[in-house]
């Protein structure tokens, strides 16, 4: 009875399984169309990347879209949210962080736009930004007449020489290849395309492309006295097998646009020379043979990538190597992902000065810092710029600074007034964004603007005339040494310089100010200013760090130089007589000890433990070979005391 039970039992579990997965699959087809009928939906762009922060892309199958979105900077207290609006009533919401996707099944066929708002968010809490992003949407999938239709090849006396049929089934919307020379032939006669519906339709090259949305009859067109012309990929590579076409027997043939590619380029145009000194024929053209076995080239071209900016850049950076410029343009190969640079701030026509943040391109799209080249004979990309602050010194020597409400996201603004000193402010309206000067001298005013780890700044000069002319001063010079430029500052003798906020260097880490080009003296900010300086960055390689090791009185250990992101390597233990090495620790205090297995992102400097020696560790050091001996002598002098 036991065994009939459990065979029965097996038997119900197989009928749910199965019940279960008929549900499963009648649900599934219920979503993507309604009556068996999947045609061509499409979504226009299928990516994009709206703030360097996070990226998504866009598919579709049958009526339902896809939007999944992905976090561009791992780790980072900076996130996007997508809020998604279907076009149809629909909405649904991404987090950057959680790496998700949204879907959304739409109930009839038509055109829809998506629209799509993206906050950034620091913490979560702090809201940074707001960007947008429309996609179109077009749903072919619902079909309420033919669900599927019949293309029929009529060969007008020709004959199929490859594995084609003269007739096949489609679904609506279904874009199709015509045959080529290879498929079909007729003795004496060249394929020379094919006639929609009549052998007077509507002609369409062969291997051209056609999107089904009837029943349709596509008649071959012969021609007789026909030329072939060569078309010579020229470095590229042809999707086709035959290397030439044929004319009509007007003797004229329609230039092909695709079908032919090379990595790194786009197809810009035919002509009679290999190196271009032809004569040059469009994409899509008519040529007119004059006689058999006329050649043509494929011209090459690399997209122009062009900086529209007054600032002359000297290279962008890729992911494999840098791009020179050569007044702010390059030849860039199509594909190629390029870093854009983030340009120093700029003044308005109405006195602001505006940071930049971000690029666009020609059409007015935004791009964001990270661009990939397309396939397009010239891209011509411009900074977007933000109003930032404004100075007003009208009331001069009292000086004052408007910070746009585009800012009051910011938890603190810092203020460098050129003289030496330093305010900071907590918000956008703040008595401290006022200022009186000592000296008159022109002065550049520097603001920095924080948002937790990430910063932003611009900078602005202005003429003082009415404070006192008594008093003495000195310029303080900046030499950035390559980095980001910073402003000099002009100190009244014997108050202090204002230690600007550090400069930036691409590849480089700042290492501090020296008083000295050689870089050997640090300079100290607390110094009182006697006389005119220049003051020099020192730069370390940002893709390298240094340990240093403070033996804390101990036997010295060299420095190590190790790459980001890997570890340094444990060196021999020091020595120090009459103590014990007892490990490294990370603060001079040593409390926390070092583990040599972490990831090293910094400077760091180890320091040496040390235990002071007891007599009895006196004696643990002694080798033990030598307590055997000591050991064997008392044995003996014990047995002759015995047995004498």
């Amino acid at each position: 009875m036991k065994r009939k039970e459990i065979m029965l039992g097996a038997v119900a579990l197989v009928l749910v399984f199965c019940l279960s997965s008929l549900a499963l699959a009648v649900n599934d087809d219920a979503e993507t169309n309604d009556n068996g009928v999947v045609l061509s939906s499409s979504v226009s762009p299928t990516s994009f990347s709206p703030t360097q922060y996070s990226s998504a892309t866009v598919s579709v199958s049958g009526a339902r879209v896809t939007i999944s979105v992905s976090d561009s900077n791992v780790g980072s207290a900076i996130d996007d949210i997508y809020k998604i609006n279907w076009g149809d009533s629909g909405s649904s919401e991404l987090n950057s962080y959680n790496n998700g996707s949204a879907s959304h099944t739409y109930t009839s066929n038509g055109h829809y736009s998506i629209s799509i708002s993206i906050e950034t968010w620091k913490d979560g809490a702090n809201k940074l930004a707001t960007t947008s992003k429309t996609i179109s949407v077009t749903i072919d999938h619902y079909s309420s007449s033919t669900p599927t239709y019949t293309v029929t090849y009529n060969l007008s006396g020709g004959h199929v020489v490859s594995s084609m049929s003269t007739t096949r089934t489609v679904t609506s919307g279904t874009t199709i290849t015509l045959p080529g020379i290879g498929d079909v032939e007729k003795d004496g006669t060249y394929l020379n395309g094919w006639a929609l519906n009549s052998t007077s339709g509507t002609k369409y090259t062969t291997l051209g492309q056609y999107t089904v949305r009837s029943n349709v009859t596509f008649y071959a067109v012969w021609a007789t006295e026909v030329y072939k012309v060569y078309l010579h990929s020229n470095g590229g590579v042809s999707d086709y097998w035959y290397s030439f076409i044929v004319t009509d027997d007007n003797h004229r043939v329609v230039l092909p646009s695709d079908g032919f590619s090379r990595e790194g380029y786009y197809l810009d145009s035919w002509n009679t020379s290999a190196d271009g000194s032809g004569t040059k024929y469009a994409l899509g053209s008519t040529y007119t043979a004059s006689a058999e076995g006329e050649k043509l080239y494929a011209i090459w071209k690399m997209p122009t990538v062009t900086l529209n900016c007054d600032d002359l850049i000297d290279y962008l950076e890729t992911d494999k190597d840098n791009i020179a410029l050569l007044n702010n343009s390059a030849d860039i190969p199509v594909g190629t992902t390029i870093k854009l640079p983030q340009m120093p701030a700029t003044i308005s026509e109405d006195g602001w000065v505006q940071l930049m943040t971000g690029w666009r391109d020609q059409a007015g799209n935004a791009v964001g810092y990270s661009y990939t080249v397309p396939a397009q004979e010239s891209i011509t990309l411009t900074p977007v710029r933000t109003d930032y602050f404004k100075v007003d010194v009208t009331q001069d020597p009292i000086v004052s600074i408007t910070i746009s409400n585009s800012m009051s996201e910011c938890t603190s603004h810092t203020v460098e007034w050129g003289d030496g000193k330093t305010d900071t402010a907590g918000s956008v309206v703040s008595d401290v964004l006022r200022h009186t000067y000592e000296a008159n001298s022109a002065y550049a005013i520097t603001l920095t603007s924080y948002e937790y780890d990430v910063s932003v700044s611009g900078s602005y000069s202005i003429q003082i005339v009415k404070a006192s002319s008594d008093l003495t001063t000195y310029t303080v010079t900046f030499t950035s040494n390559g980095g980001s430029k910073v402003q000099n500052q002009v100190i009244v003798e014997n108050n202090k310089v204002s230690k600007p906020a550090d400069p930036l260097r691409t590849g480089y880490r700042f290492a501090g100010w020296f008083s000295d080009a050689e870089l050997t003296t640090e300079y100290d900010f607390n110094e009182p200013v006697k006389s005119n300086l220049t003051l020099y960055a020192k730069w370390e390689d940002a893709s390298k760090y240094t340990i240093s090791f403070n033996t804390n009185g101990g036997s010295e250990i060299e420095n190590q130089t190790v790459g980001a992101n890997t570890n340094a390597v444990k060196p021999d233990n020091p020595t120090k007589k009459g103590y014990t090495f007892a490990g490294w620790f990370t603060d001079a205090e040593l409390v926390s000890e070092y583990n040599f297995n972490t990831l090293v992102n910094s400077n760091i400097t180890l320091y040496a433990k040390w235990d002071e020696k007891s007599s009895s560790g006196i004696l643990s050091s002694i080798p033990w070979w030598i307590w055997l001996i000591v050991l064997l002598i008392i044995v003996c002098i014990i047995l002759y005391v015995i047995f004498g």
